[in-house]
């Protein structure tokens, strides 16, 4: 691929990458410093891309690698959702939808994780991220396990009703 093609590749999927990367970080600045970064190398390394699904798949590994880099690196004390988490997040190329709904739903659940309070957001990454079962998270909550899951039916109702109101959906 042409380095001006990688560039309006990567431009289209902006909000889609941007929206991923922060769900990563939480941090909508962090967000865009490795979107751009992402970009940077990409079109370095624009002789090794087979077509535009193969830049995108390569831009999230990428971007994903970096955001956990910087995390680290600036010692931040936010939880970091685990790879089974990501991989549910990233967006099936086969499933996009062609209006551009992929990149306003990412972007939808991007703000609605990071308006979740502290304590959700560590529950949602240990039950989800770190893949723990429910006893677990519980234990390492300090809970009872009943506790935990009337917590986790709580935030997924604040998931669902936040992300159809961004997107302007009635309530189910």
């Amino acid at each position: 691929m042409q380095p001006d093609e990688i560039a309006r590749q990567l431009l289209d999927a902006r909000v889609e990458m941007t929206g991923y990367f922060r769900s990563v970080i939480i941090d909508a600045h962090l967000a865009e410093d490795v979107f751009q970064d992402v970009c940077v190398r990409a079109i370095r390394a624009a002789d090794t891309f087979h077509d535009a699904k193969h830049l995108r798949r390569w831009c999230h590994t990428v971007g994903r690698n970096r955001a956990i880099d910087l995390l680290r690196k600036k010692d931040h004390k936010q939880i970091l959702l685990g790879d089974a988490v990501l991989a549910r997040l990233e967006c099936d190329e086969n499933a996009r939808q062609p209006s551009g709904g992929a990149q306003v739903q990412m972007e939808a659940l991007a703000q609605c994780l990071a308006a979740l309070t502290p304590r959700s957001r560590q529950i949602v990454a240990l039950r989800y991220g770190e893949e723990m079962s429910g006893i677990e998270v519980a234990r390492k909550m300090d809970c009872k396990v009943d506790t935990l899951y009337k917590a986790l039916a709580r935030i997924y109702q604040n998931l669902r009703t936040c992300i159809q109101a961004k997107l302007g959906e009635p309530s189910k």
